[in-house]
C-alpha cells in the first residue's frame, strides 16, 4: 500500500477540525468512508496518528510528525495543481518550432520579439530545417510545430495556411529584361537554384518548367543569399520568394521583375501534431505569424517594370 494524497488531506481536515465528522463535511464525504481512510493509513505506518478521547481527537507525538510533513507536501501539490490547472498560454514553458531556411531569416527577426511579447509567458526556441526533415521533427515531437511552404496530406498533422508569398524575377543588374516576364520565355539555362530537399528549388522547377532541362550548367545553392550574390554578380538568373525581397533586395544589386500572370508563387504554412493538446495556443501562434508575414511582403504589385527599390520594413504591431 502507499500513502495516497486522500488519505494525507483526511489527515490533515481532522487535525484541523479535532472531530471525524466535521473533518468528513469539510471533505465532502461521509464518516465511515473518511475513518476508513484514516484506519488504513494508520494501519500502513503500524501507529496511531490520531488519540481518539471520545468527542475530540488529538494528534499523538509521532502524529505531530507526520502531520507536519504532510502539511508540506499538500501544499506543494496544490501549488502544482494551481500552477497546471492555468490554460496553457499562461504556463511558463518553452514551444520549439522549425522552419524552412527560406522562411526562417526573413520572418524570425520580427516573429520571435512578436510571440515573446503577445505570448508571454511562453518561451520560444527556434530552429532552420529542410521541409522532409521539418515534417519527421513535428511528427516526432522534436518539434511543437513547424513553418513550411509545402501542402503535407498527413491525418496526423493539422495544417493551416499563413499567407500567399509571390515570387519574382531576379536578375543581374544589368540585364535588359522587363517585367511582367513570361516565365515560359526565361533562358532555362540561366536559372540558378537550391540544392535538393528545399521546396523553393522545386517550386521553382515547376514554375520554369525546367524537367530535363537541369544540367551541369544549373548551380546548386544551399542557401538562398548565395544564389543571389551570383546573380548580383552576373551569373545568372532565379526567382526570390517576396518575403526575401527586404534582406535580399537591399542595395538595387539586382533586377526585379514581376511575373506574367497567372505568376508563381507559393502558400506559407503552418503544421502540428492533430493529438497536441496545445491546439488552441497554436491557432493564437498562427493568426500572430500570419500578421508578420504579411507585413514582411512586399507585393508584386510593388515592383516596376524594370528596377524595383526595396521600401523600408514596416513595424509590427
Amino acid at each position: 500500500m502507499m500513502i495516497t494524497l486522500k488519505q494525507m488531506r483526511y489527515a490533515l481536515a481532522v487535525e484541523h477540525q479535532r472531530h471525524f465528522g466535521r473533518a468528513a463535511n469539510d471533505c465532502f464525504v461521509t464518516q465511515p468512508a473518511l475513518s476508513q481512510q484514516i484506519t488504513l493509513l494508520e494501519e500502513h505506518l503500524g501507529w496511531a496518528i490520531f488519540e481518539r478521547t471520545g468527542k475530540t481527537v488529538l494528534p499523538t507525538p509521532r502524529g505531530k510528525l507526520f502531520l507536519k510533513d504532510i502539511k508540506r507536501i499538500s501544499g506543494l501539490t496544490t501549488e502544482l495543481e494551481e500552477q497546471f490547472a492555468r490554460n496553457p498560454n499562461q504556463m511558463q514553458m518553452t514551444i520549439t518550432m522549425g522552419l524552412i531556411p527560406t522562411v526562417a531569416p526573413y520572418l524570425l527577426p520580427t516573429l520571435l520579439p512578436a510571440l515573446v511579447t503577445q505570448m508571454d509567458p511562453l518561451r520560444f526556441f527556434a530552429s532552420e530545417r529542410t521541409t522532409d526533415d521539418l515534417i519527421g521533427a513535428v511528427k516526432s515531437g522534436e518539434c511543437d510545430f513547424g513553418i513550411l511552404a509545402t501542402d503535407v496530406n498527413d491525418e496526423r498533422l493539422v495544417q493551416t495556411q499563413l499567407f500567399a508569398d509571390p515570387f519574382v524575377l531576379a536578375t543581374p543588374p544589368t540585364s535588359n529584361i522587363v517585367g511582367p516576364v513570361d516565365l515560359s520565355q526565361v533562358e532555362r539555362e540561366q536559372m540558378l537554384l537550391l540544392s535538393e530537399g528545399h521546396c523553393l528549388r522545386d517550386q521553382t522547377v515547376d514554375a520554369c518548367r525546367l524537367g530535363a532541362d537541369l544540367g551541369q550548367k544549373t548551380f546548386a545553392a544551399t542557401s538562398l543569399s548565395t544564389i543571389v550574390e551570383l546573380v548580383a554578380n552576373g551569373l545568372g538568373m532565379t526567382l526570390l520568394p517576396a518575403i526575401s525581397l527586404r534582406r535580399e533586395g537591399q542595395g538595387n544589386r539586382l533586377n526585379l521583375i514581376s511575373l506574367k500572370q497567372p505568376g508563381a508563387g507559393r502558400v506559407i504554412s503552418m503544421v502540428w501534431r492533430r493529438s497536441s493538446p496545445l491546439s488552441s495556443v497554436f491557432q493564437d501562434i498562427a493568426e500572430i505569424v500570419s500578421t508578420i508575414g504579411r507585413q514582411t511582403l512586399v507585393e508584386e504589385n510593388e515592383l516596376p517594370s524594370k528596377q524595383h527599390k526595396v521600401p523600408a520594413a514596416k513595424r509590427a504591431p
